[in-house]
This record gives structure tokens, sequence and C-alpha cells, in this order.
């Protein structure tokens, strides 16, 4: 495990005897340890975590999201300064390691202004069917941190996160 926040914990593929590809996978005793807590502690109904090891994990499950390196450097200026000077690597660097936890979308989100119109009642309430801009500024800047979902598609997924899993 590399002590750097966003170590290569799950990448890397390595080939098992029978000849399958399968990513690396940390043993579940050092996941606990990069966390700071032990079986003992699961039994627990709460666990205070180490923050270093919460965005290890939070990078690591990240790593599979496609970030759209113009996209973002367009919608945050800050971030293609700081690529400029040599500050920060990449958009996607950027993304997993501050851009996620400050509230930063890596790619345009998806988004059809009938489905949420239709979907969300109190939605429909503040707004007309017809107002596609301000649904879907209303759902960029508060819907989607409310865990709305912004297509059909997302809906069970963000509701399944909406509600705790």
């Amino acid at each position: 495990m590399s002590g750097a926040i966003g170590g290569d914990m799950f990448s890397g593929e390595r080939t098992g005897a029978c000849g399958v590809s399968t990513p690396y996978m940390p043993p579940f005793q050092q996941v606990l340890a990069l966390l700071g807590i032990t079986d003992l502690d699961l039994q627990s109904p709460q666990v205070t975590v180490s923050s270093h090891g919460l965005m290890c994990l939070l990078q690591e499950a990240l790593v599979d999201i496609d970030v759209h390196e113009a996209w973002y450097c367009e919608r945050y200026p800050d971030v293609h300064a700081a690529i400029l000077a040599g500050n920060v690597k990449s958009a996607a660097v950027h993304f997993r390691t501050a851009g996620y936890r400050e509230g930063r979308h890596p790619a345009k989100l998806a988004f059809d202004p009938e489905f949420y119109f239709d979907q969300y009642k109190d939605i429909a309430a503040s707004f007309e069917r017809s107002d596609s801009a301000g649904l879907q500024r209303h759902f960029e800047t508060k819907g989607y941190f409310e865990g709305r979902a912004g297509v059909a598609e997302h809906f069970n997924e963000a509701e399944r996160w909406r509600t705790g899993l």
C-alpha cells in the first residue's frame, strides 16, 4: 500500500492460476488498518476512522469516474490555472483529490428536464414545465447535492444512496 493519498490500492492487473486477469484487492485487515480500526470496532454501530484512510478509499472509488478534462478546465478556471502553473497534474487528479470533496462535477451532469419535473413534485410546484434552464440550474446547484437524479437511468442508484444504501 502506498503511503500517499490515492495510492494504487486496487489498480494493477494480475493473472491468476486459471489465467484469469483480476485487479489487485488488498486484504481486508489491511483496509481496516488504513482506516485505523479493527474487526472488533466493526461490532459497534459507529466507528471513528482515519481521515487519511477515508480519503484514500474515496479516491480509489473515484478512479473509474470519467473526468472530462476540457469541460472541467472550462467550468473551473482556477483548476485550469493550477494545471498550467504545474501545481496540479490534471483535471482528473484534481477531481479525485479535491474536486469531489469540494462539490465539483467531473463532467456535465446528465439531465432530462421532463424527468426531473415529473419525478419531483416539490420541483413541479416551484417551476414551470417549460423552464428547462431553471430546472437544470436547480439540479446542478441544489438537486444533485440533495441526492436527486437528473435522469431516469440514475434514479434507483440515487435513491439507494439518498436513503442510506
